[in-house]
């Protein structure tokens, strides 16, 4: 077997993606996420597209419900990461689903938050607070930096008063 060349994102604070929870190759675009569909045990995020992955061929389709789907694997460390739909019923149920989109399993997964490596959230209002927080955060960082603009300009009043 040739040698196996992966792809990178930029890893910015602007920029957040999955990557595989056992190895941290990089998987999917936060930003291109169609649905997050949340199940009793853990998440499951729906993509159009994704790097870094292989299925074993048509051999390793299966029937999921009403849809043929292909196991897809982490291309570094070979860890399940979940399904690549290949068939899917016109009179689909499931949010947003097509062929060829990419089915993730949120417990394979970790999420690169901006700044830091977390764990993938389990649902919208997850997703809701994390976005409130680093609001939150900004806010209280730009409140600091005016209250120093106004020491220092009470100072230099207090210079001058001198």
């Amino acid at each position: 077997m040739g040698r196996v060349f992966l792809l990178q994102f930029d890893q910015t604070p602007e920029n957040e993606f999955y990557v595989c929870r056992k190895c941290q190759t990089h998987i999917a675009l936060e930003r291109e996420r169609k649905a997050l569909h949340e199940d009793v045990s853990y998440s499951h995020l729906l993509f159009e597209q994704a790097i870094n992955w292989h299925s074993l061929g048509e051999e390793s389709n299966r029937r999921v419900g009403n849809y043929v789907a292909a196991e897809i694997y982490c291309n570094n460390c070979g860890s399940p990461l979940g399904l690549q739909f290949i068939e899917v019923p016109n009179d689909v149920v499931f949010v947003r689903a097509k062929e060829k989109d990419i089915f993730l399993h949120g417990s394979k997964l970790l999420l690169w938050d901006g700044n830091e490596i977390v764990p993938v959230p389990e649902s919208e209002d997850e997703v809701e607070e994390d976005e409130d927080a680093h609001e939150s955060e900004d806010e209280v960082e730009e409140d600091e930096v005016d209250e120093g603009e106004v020491d220092e300009d009470e100072d230099e009043v207090d210079g001058n008063d001198n």
